[in-house]
């Protein structure tokens, strides 16, 4: 549809560690590569492990899985050990048609592989980009893995909303706003520790401040610090938009809303808010014994929606009465 309307608008952009452009790709030409990688996908019924650098030609493969009916595992080349690769591989082998197969991080045990369908990513992409009013006039930075849900929402939301998707080969902390000047990016998403790299980063920012186009920042993905959010925002004047959500959520539940008044923005930040509810989002907390509790009561974030996994590879309890159990 969008190549249809505007085959020349630029979706994809490669460019170097200084934010120099190296490669364009149009809408009709991104329409003209899918087809292509499609055709090498016929008849395929395993799933395709896929990593790589962040690239075009890594969402171009994605995207085209989906389109096939193929599902993709990524894979974290510089992460994974030989032991945890082939645990992904057999893992990956329990698939049952969904779009993604995407790995928590397994800070205590083994990662979980959730289970993601494309209508997951999908009503989690239109979310985000009804959220933070994401249009074809805006161009999206990518500053974390491709292997990520983040970016992996984050670049389809964009796509979904007829913007212009900019990929850097890894995320620079001294080249952060120069990347961001170069390109032209009008928006991104971090994580808390990019906050804290780039509040020791002033002198680079004051040197290409003038052609910054950057409105906002989504950050979330991670544990967030207030006071780290309100010292960047007071320093480059860009707002930062927290958000709450996980792998097996495809992505973002709850966001800070756009559209608030400047006193209750602040407010909200300075509480470390997590926002409301997405729009596909039924949230609740609740007890240990599944009992949904009432305002100002402790308990844990359940979540239930179309955005919601089907569940693990390896069936691991995650649901009680319909809802995912966060943690």
């Amino acid at each position: 549809k969008l190549a249809a309307e505007e085959p020349s608008r630029l979706v994809l952009l490669d460019c170097d560690e200084r934010g120099e452009i190296v490669g364009e790709i149009s809408r009709a030409e991104l329409l003209q590569k899918i087809d292509g990688v499609i055709e090498t996908l016929r008849g395929r019924k395993e799933p395709l492990l896929l990593e790589g650098e962040s690239r075009a030609e890594f969402l171009i493969t994605c995207w085209a899985a989906w389109c096939a009916g193929v599902t993709v595992v990524p894979l974290d080349g510089k992460r994974d050990t030989p032991d945890l690769r082939e645990y992904k591989v057999q893992a990956a082998a329990m698939a049952h048609g969904e779009a993604l197969i995407l790995f928590t991080s397994g800070t205590t045990a083994r990662p979980k592989g959730a289970r993601l369908t494309l209508d997951n990513l999908i009503v989690n992409a239109r979310a985000i980009a009804q959220w933070l009013h994401i249009t074809p006039e805006d161009r999206f930075l990518v500053q974390l893995p491709l292997h990520h849900i983040n970016s992996t929402t984050f670049c389809l939301a964009t796509l979904l909303a007829g913007g212009c998707i900019v990929l850097p080969p890894r995320y620079s902390s001294s080249r952060f706003w120069e990347v961001a000047a170069n390109t032209g990016a009008t928006i991104t998403s971090v994580v808390q520790t990019i906050i804290f790299d780039q509040l020791n980063q002033k002198g680079a920012f004051d040197k290409v401040k003038e052609k910054l186009k950057l409105s906002r920042i989504q950050i979330g993905s991670a544990p967030v610090v207030a006071s780290a959010v309100q010292e960047f925002m007071k320093s480059f004047s860009i707002p930062l938009y927290q958000g709450y959500g996980q792998t097996e959520t495809a992505l973002r539940v709850t966001g800070v809303p756009m559209n608030l008044s400047r006193d209750e923005f602040e407010m909200l930040v300075a509480e470390n808010s997590i926002g409301t509810p997405m729009p596909w989002a039924d949230v609740q907390i609740a007890d240990t014994a599944g009992t949904i509790l009432g305002e100002g009561e402790d308990g844990e974030l359940i979540v239930k929606g179309a955005a919601v996994m089907g569940g693990y590879v390896g069936n691991e309890p995650a649901f009680r009465d319909g809802y995912f159990l966060t943690g």
